[in-house]
C-alpha cells in the first residue's frame, strides 16, 4: 500500500461462490423434518456438503432442531433403574 492512500474496500459478497445447487426445499423438509435425519446424513445422501445443507435449511426458513442429545436412560425400564443389581457375595 502506498503511503497516504486508504485501503481499498472489499466488495460485499466477494467470497467463494457456491459449489453447486442447494437441495430442494421439499427434499429437505422430507429428510430433515419428517424423517429426522441429521444435516450430515442429508449431505451424504444428496452428495453435497453439510454446510450447504445447513445454509439451505436456514434460507428456506425450516426450523432447526435443537442440539440436545437425549439420554439413553429414557429407554431403560424404570424398575431396573430403581432396583440396582447386587453382586453375589
Amino acid at each position: 500500500m502506498i503511503e497516504g492512500q486508504a485501503p481499498k474496500a472489499r466488495r460485499a459478497g466477494a467470497g467463494r461462490p457456491p459449489s453447486g445447487k442447494a437441495p430442494y426445499k421439499k427434499v429437505l423438509l422430507r429428510l430433515y423434518a419428517e424423517e429426522g435425519r441429521s444435516i450430515r446424513e442429508i449431505g451424504e445422501v444428496l452428495n453435497c456438503s453439510k454446510d450447504m445443507v445447513a445454509r439451505a435449511i436456514k434460507a428456506y426458513g425450516i426450523v432447526a432442531r435443537t442440539r440436545v442429545r437425549r439420554s439413553g436412560l429414557a429407554k431403560l425400564d424404570r424398575e431396573a433403574l430403581e432396583n440396582p443389581c447386587r453382586l453375589n457375595a
